[in-house]
């Protein structure tokens, strides 16, 4: 590197060949050291003479009936680098997973070689002798370190460098090289030392000597399927083409061929926008069209037939043309479509039509209808000549449809909608493993998306088929995936109110030590019951015992099984454990006439409380109470005071809608805290009968507070199907 600046600095010519120049240095530098230059002819390996430790590689590979030439140098290199036990164990499932398909009849693995590359790169990190699995299996990374720096320590330090005249070959030495060139490592100067390093980041001279950890270039040969392992690189070129072809999937639809201002309204009437949109609109039902039927007197009244019929053109009359199906069944073909103007020019046109194709057999398809007068088809959905049978022979989808928007129109921009997904599938990963895929017997996300629009075969029930389940499976993944992360974005990243404690500081781990709360049961006019006792031990085990983000919880109990008594004991743990938000909770009840129920309740127990003189640092404990029908000067007052409020006081303000005022969220969202260091706004916020509030209501006051706790007895559906630990809340 040093040389190379010197020649920019002259005007000099650069290097032709650095790996070259640097391999000289090297040498040089080892002879004045008396260490011994290794034989490039003898460490260059030479064919496929490959080893795993002191053991030939292709004797071990032939002993799983793998054959050497099915796997390439990049597989081989791959095992060689790796200990004796995990190539053995790659090997193994390879093989296994080879004899499954063949018994089972599943097309053999198309890239041998990506696969074992994939199963070393999640290989257990113990493993016997014999490469099975002695304890359980640490993903990469788990402890901070590559899969391959775990594997065999030695190898992180190992380089290779690289020239323009040196051969695939001998890019990639053998063992012996490998050996020697450790025990040259250490003995090269700083100077070169860093030169190497420095020639790394300039050139990229040098390179890691595990190769089977990049990220190839997207190609059509390439399976992404076999990449999964944690240390892969993406290129920028391939995240670009990922990013493109997802935003083609925002086309709006008014920019597909054949689609105006007019018919982009149709689409609009059926929620669709985008060609996203019209990917997920799958059909409601199919019609088989795929078969020939021989005799029109055996299909059932009602049915979809398809025929190859003889029209008796001579015999039209009105608008019925009569017959012949191929067994030799006479039928009558009629068009109608109301007596408007329109309607008998379209049934005569439709008339014409058949019966210039007299000449040779139809192919007619329609509805059967069976009845006193005869047997025939009324207003047929098809009528094509036999050279055009494979435009109606087969599967055919039946969309919804709006006014406005015709099903030729909807398919085509279904159509379209589907080649930009192939695009995009074929680029992407697959989001499923192909252990899943096979053991359920489930297609690829792109043949998933076409095979539910354009099904090869006929099924009464298409919600059952194998594609429709992989596409809803995908889709309950992806939901319970963004209410996890919903979830964590709650608790963790958008919890403003809460404060990072030191562990000092997580005062009190159950509500026994509190001696606020001790105080508070001991002066309740009853004694909790065991299930309170046990609800307020996850609570505060939730809330404040650990420390670990916003709680956001749902307490269901019947009417008057003591659910308010739990939302006041645990507002003032929260308050005097200092775990967020300021000195207030805040309760919210659906009406007023439940809202002075609870201030009153709560008043009781906190009289009782201040009169107890708790041994605290919070001495005294009010209720306030919001309502519609506070003036707008009390409302100030009251809020006023909170802002004011001193540090030995406790405060629950109880109210109504009256909590959920812009003005008032403002104000509380805004409270002090318990000192600079903490989080602002409320210390817990309780929703009442939250079943009767709106969604947006109660997150205005959940997101005030650094805690939230939902009560009812009759839960709605949407709140129990939030609870659970891939829901929102606990429960």
């Amino acid at each position: 590197l040093t040389q190379k600046m010197h020649r920019i600095e002259l005007g000099g010519e650069a290097i032709g060949n650095p790996g070259l120049y640097v391999r000289s240095v090297m040498k040089k530098n080892m002879e004045r050291q008396g260490i011994d230059i290794p034989d490039e002819k003898q460490a260059t390996r030479g064919g496929n003479n490959f080893h795993v430790g002191d053991t030939n590689l292709e004797s071990i590979i032939s002993s799983f009936d793998i054959q050497q030439s099915d796997l390439n140098e990049k597989c081989l290199i791959a095992l060689s680098r790796s200990p004796i036990q995990t190539a053995k164990y790659a090997l193994d499932v390879f093989a296994k997973q080879t004899r499954r398909r063949e018994m089972k009849g599943i097309k053999k693995i198309l890239d041998p070689s990506s696969y074992i590359l994939a199963v070393l790169r999640n290989a257990p990190e113990s493993l016997n002798e014999h490469g099975i699995e002695e304890s359980p299996n640490i993903p990469p990374g788990a402890d901070g370190t590559a899969q391959h720096e775990r594997d065999e320590p030695g190898l992180k330090r190992e380089i290779s460098y690289r020239t323009s005249s040196v051969s695939d070959a001998e890019q990639m030495n053998g063992d012996s090289t490998n050996t020697k060139f450790k025990q040259l490592q250490p003995t090269l100067s700083e100077d070169y030392a860093g030169m190497l390093q420095a020639q790394n980041t300039q050139e990229g001279i040098i390179e890691e000597q595990i190769t089977t950890h990049g990220f190839p270039e997207p190609s059509e040969e390439t399976s992404y399927n076999s990449i999964s392992s944690q240390s892969e690189r993406v290129s920028i070129e391939y995240a670009n083409r990922c990013i493109s072809y997802l935003a083609n999937l925002e086309t709006p639809i008014i920019k597909l061929s054949g689609v105006g201002p007019k018919s982009e309204k149709s689409f609009h009437k059926l929620g669709l926008y985008t060609l996203r949109d019209l990917l997920w609109h799958f059909p409601r039902h199919f019609v088989d069209r795929s078969k020939l039927c021989h005799n029109i007197r055996e299909v059932p009244d009602g049915d979809i037939g398809t025929f190859l019929v003889k029209v008796n053109a001579n015999r039209a009359r009105h608008n019925t043309v009569p017959c012949t199906d191929e067994a030799g069944n006479d039928f009558a073909v009629t068009f109608f479509y109301g007596q408007s103007r329109q309607g008998r020019m379209a049934a005569s046109a439709s008339l014409e039509k058949l019966c210039k194709m007299s000449e040779a057999p139809v192919i007619v398809s329609g509805k059967v209808k069976h009845s006193e007068k005869g047997t025939g088809i009324f207003n047929p959905d098809h009528v094509v000549s036999r050279d055009e049978a494979s435009n109606v022979l087969g599967v055919e989808p039946v969309y919804g449809l709006a006014a406005g928007l015709t099903k030729k129109k909807l398919v085509s921009a279904i159509e379209e909608a589907l080649k930009v997904a192939h695009d995009l599938l074929s680029v992407l990963p697959e989001s499923l493993p192909d252990s899943v895929l096979e053991e359920l017997s489930w297609p690829k996300l792109a043949d998933a998306l076409v095979l539910s629009h354009k099904p090869k075969e006929f099924t009464e029930f298409p919600m059952n088929s194998p594609a429709r389940q992989r596409l809803a499976f995908e889709e309950l993944c992806m939901q319970q995936a963004q209410l996890a992360l919903t979830r964590w974005r709650l608790k963790y990243l958008l919890n403003d109110h809460s404060s990072q404690l030191s562990e000092p500081d997580l005062m009190y781990r159950t509500w026994q030590s509190s001696p606020l709360v001790s105080a508070a049961v001991s002066a309740l006019p009853f004694e909790l019951r065991p299930s309170q006792q046990e609800c307020l031990e996850e609570l505060w085990a939730d809330a404040i015992g650990r420390n670990n983000g916003r709680m956001l919880r749902l307490l269901q109990g019947d009417v008057g099984s003591g659910k308010t008594c739990l939302g006041y004991l645990l507002g003032l743990g929260c308050i005097e454990s200092r775990q967020g938000g300021g000195r207030v909770v805040a309760i919210l009840a659906p009406t007023q006439l439940l809202a002075s129920q609870h201030a009153q309740t709560i008043g009781r127990f906190a009289d009782a409380l201040n009169n107890a003189e708790p041994s605290s640092t919070i001495k005294n404990v009010r209720i306030e109470l919001l309502t519609g029908g506070v003036t707008a000067s009390k409302r100030e007052d009251l809020l006023s005071k909170l802002e004011e409020i001193s540090t030995d006081e406790a405060v629950f303000l109880v109210g109504t809608h009256a909590l959920l005022t812009p003005d008032v969220v403002n104000r509380l969202k805004n409270l002090p805290g318990v000192s600079t260091s903490k989080g602002k706004g409320l210390a817990l916020a309780v929703i009442d009968e939250e079943q009767r509030l709106g969604v947006k209501q109660r997150e205005k006051l959940a997101m005030c507070a650094a805690h939230s706790l939902y009560m009812s007895a009759t839960p709605i559906p949407r709140t129990i199907a939030l609870k659970g630990s891939s829901g929102l809340m606990d429960f």
